[in-house]
């Protein structure tokens, strides 16, 4: 019984390492691409406004994230 429960524990670590890391690295890729003016996207129409706050990286409107990244800081 003792085994089984050092397995479990021992797994569930790795998982909690493994899911940590690509976390962290999808947050510092979705982080340089929309500070990257090379790596996002933008439309080529509409006002300066509208350019800006519809650039997105990998699916992500970066506008949002720079706002969810000020929101966490604030706590």
């Amino acid at each position: 019984m003792k085994e089984k429960i050092n397995i479990i524990c021992l797994i569930l670590i790795t998982l909690s390492v493994i899911v940590f890391s690509l976390t962290y690295t999808l947050r510092i890729l979705i982080d340089y691409g929309c500070s990257s003016p090379k790596l996002y996207s933008m439309p080529e129409s509409g006002t300066g406004l509208e350019k800006f706050g519809a650039r997105t990286f990998l699916g992500v409107k970066c506008i949002f994230w720079e706002k969810l990244l000020q929101f966490q800081q604030n706590f």
